[in-house]
């Protein structure tokens, strides 16, 4: 399955931002909560969040991170994403690696492509500076709007290569290194 990027998510703990209720059944204690920001090409926008958590063993949670996103345009999404995290290095116990699903509701129809996609997250969250960042994908053909009259999808499309190109390492590449 491929996946595209649809943005990133930059979350805060913050002391002072009023909690985010879970919409249904609270999984853990209320950890924190806090505010950030989601920018990508197809959303924009300020989210205020919560992190419900359940300690599973020494380095590992399960996560429950109920929010909302304001995105830059006015609308607002709500969302809840379920996932794990764990401490990624022994050496740095500080950092944590953690991946998940979201789900999002809303009910402005420019963000309705949202609602009821799977989208998953990858991340990493250092308690050092009490911030996380994510990025959210779901698959490419479910994230791109379709426009016949300018001949079929719309939006840009990177593949493998394409991306070694871009990021400047294709004669790297080539010398098989």
């Amino acid at each position: 399955m491929e996946l595209t990027h649809l943005f990133d998510l930059a979350l805060r703990y913050d002391g002072n931002t009023p909690g985010c209720p879970p919409p249904g059944t609270k999984e853990g204690q209320l950890l924190g909560s806090g505010e950030g920001s989601a920018e990508g090409a197809l959303l924009r926008g300020k989210v205020r969040w919560s992190n419900y958590e359940h300690n599973l063993a020494p380095g590992l949670c399960r996560l429950q991170i109920p929010g909302v996103i304001q995105t830059d345009d006015g609308a607002e999404i709500q969302f809840e994403a379920h996932g794990h995290a764990m401490q990624s290095d022994a050496l740095q116990p500080n950092l944590w690696a953690s991946a998940g699903a979201f789900l999002f509701t809303t009910q402005n129809a420019r963000y309705s492509w949202l609602v009821n996609r799977p989208v998953v997250w990858t991340g990493e969250f250092d308690a050092n500076i009490l911030q996380a960042v994510n990025r959210e994908y779901e698959r490419a053909v479910e994230a791109l709007g379709w426009d016949g009259a300018e001949g079929g999808y719309q939006g840009a499309h990177w593949d493998s290569y394409d991306m070694i190109e871009q990021i400047g390492i294709a004669d790297f590449a080539r010398m098989g290194r």
